[in-house]
């Protein structure tokens, strides 16, 4: 991987709309309850904005989730946007993160119909207590049940489309029962994915135990995420938008991911220097193992005179 490949793009491939920021479960690793912007769900308007331009666009991968979960609005609200992104971009990929609690039967044939092409849904824990001691939600036997009957559902319409994933996240409450929890859902659905605890960006305080220096991350070259009220963050990992981009109401996606506050930011993660920023808490290296290609971080790593020899 040479460094030429943190060249910008002139549009990022990897878009992620944060449909929501409402969300119903209350996890111990969650920063929400210190975000100051108020909970809000986007307008069509802006909605309606944002697919017109992003169909004129390379983007191959769409993310229907930031800071909340799509599937707890009620079922009208679910319907108009997903109807709206699916019908506006036919051939992108649709990626949407949920906890897992919204997947009722009339909502699981309606990410089955539309062919939403990976679900991905949060369960903390391999039993109820655990579950409830990290989500803060006492529903761990309803959400597996809600999982196992959007997998008989697909099957039984042949869906070949749509991947069901369930993710966790290794941290002190879920660690002893990680290989559990692989063990039984791996039967079951088409992917389990264990991630690192990480720290939003600072929020979570974590001790990486890294004096390294900081390699350049992905986000920034390759990724935009844009608030349910139209403000461009500058990753996932600021939930509070303390470092915004610019506002995709009165400017499109595109002239904000080429403009000075996004240039400015991938050029301080080139100099490895992020100090004063939320990114110099976050270590992207140390947790970051599904958005960026394989070996993206290790290949960094490496000294800049190899990568040129």
């Amino acid at each position: 991987m040479q460094r030429s490949v943190l060249t910008p793009l002139p549009f990022p491939p990897d878009v992620a709309i944060e449909t929501t920021s409402i969300c119903r479960s209350n996890c111990i690793m969650c920063p929400r309850k210190r975000m100051r912007r108020p909970p809000g769900v986007i307008e069509s308007d802006l909605l309606r904005k944002l697919l017109c331009e992003l169909s004129g666009e390379a983007v191959s991968v769409l993310r229907l989730n930031f800071c909340g979960d799509l599937l707890d609005l009620e079922y009208p609200a679910v319907t108009r946007i997903l109807e709206a992104v699916r019908t506006a971009l036919p051939g992108v990929s649709l990626v949407l993160t949920t906890s897992g609690l919204g997947l009722s039967e009339d909502v699981c044939r309606l990410l089955l119909e539309l062919r939403v092409d990976s679900v991905r849904v949060s369960i903390e824990g391999n039993d109820a207590a655990s579950y409830s001691a990290v989500r803060g939600t006492p529903h761990y036997e309803r959400v597996v049940a809600n999982v196992r009957r959007l997998v008989r559902l697909r099957d039984s319409i042949g869906n070949g489309t749509t991947r069901v994933q369930v993710n966790t996240i290794d941290m002190p409450e879920t660690h002893a029962g990680l290989g559990e929890f692989a063990a039984a859902w791996e039967r079951v659905v088409d992917r389990v994915y264990v991630a690192k605890l990480c720290s939003r960006g600072g929020a979570v305080p974590i001790d990486y135990g890294s004096s390294k220096p900081a390699l350049p991350c992905y986000r920034p070259f390759r990724q935009a995420v844009i608030c349910y009220d139209g403000v461009v963050a500058a990753c996932t990992q600021d939930w509070d938008c303390a470092m915004p981009l610019g506002d995709a109401r009165c400017s499109s996606v595109g002239e904000i991911w080429r403009g000075k506050a996004a240039e400015n930011l991938r050029r301080v993660h080139l100099r490895g220097d992020t100090r004063g920023l939320i990114c110099a808490a976050c270590h992207p290296e140390v947790w970051d193992s599904d958005l960026p290609p394989p070996g993206w971080y290790a290949e960094l790593s490496r000294p800049v005179a190899e990568d040129q020899g």
